[in-house]
């Protein structure tokens, strides 16, 4: 009876323990479906010099992962390039990224992968305007998508298909 008694305390603790690592992780995966972070970074100054390189709009990854705005990569006086996301949306999920791919239009993370990536930034929030530095190293010419991807999942959420701007 003493022995039991002893027990009990330990599978109590490992209990809440492990109830608490749960609801974690529970959090973790599904608050991002109730909770938006928006963004509102200011625009990219436009001016003669700035130049914009490459545009696109950004389309669903699937039923469930949703997008829409517009990625818009420019060219600074200094030579500098930056990624703009504007009026930009995503379905929020844990662990997303913005990517930037060779992939022309890719629908999936081995297509994503496959084709090579380049990995910016953790995605500043879901919704709202947002600019991203580019490395300086960067060939433009290899870049044909920016993705936003679930890191964690291998999921892609949204895919802006790019094209060369003509002006």
């Amino acid at each position: 009876m003493i022995t039991m008694l002893r027990r009990r305390p330990a599978l109590s603790v490992f209990a809440i323990i492990a109830a608490v690592i749960v609801l974690g992780v529970a959090w973790w995966l599904g608050s991002p479906l109730f909770l938006n972070q928006a963004v509102n970074e200011a625009p990219i100054a436009s001016s003669a010099q700035t130049m914009n390189e490459k545009a696109g709009s950004f389309r669903n990854g699937d039923d469930f992962h949703r997008g829409s705005g517009q990625a818009v990569i420019y060219t600074q006086p200094d030579g500098t390039r930056q990624l703009q996301l504007e009026n930009f949306q995503v379905t929020n999920g844990p662990d997303l990224f913005v990517v930037l791919t060779a992939a022309a239009d890719p629908s999936t993370s081995s297509e994503v992968h496959a084709a090579g990536y380049v990995e910016l930034a953790r995605l500043k929030g879901n919704l709202g305007n947002q600019v991203y530095d580019l490395p300086a190293d960067l060939d433009l010419g290899s870049v044909n998508s920016v993705v936003i991807y679930c890191r964690a999942f291998s999921v892609v959420f949204s895919v802006a298909p790019l094209e060369t701007a003509t002006s």
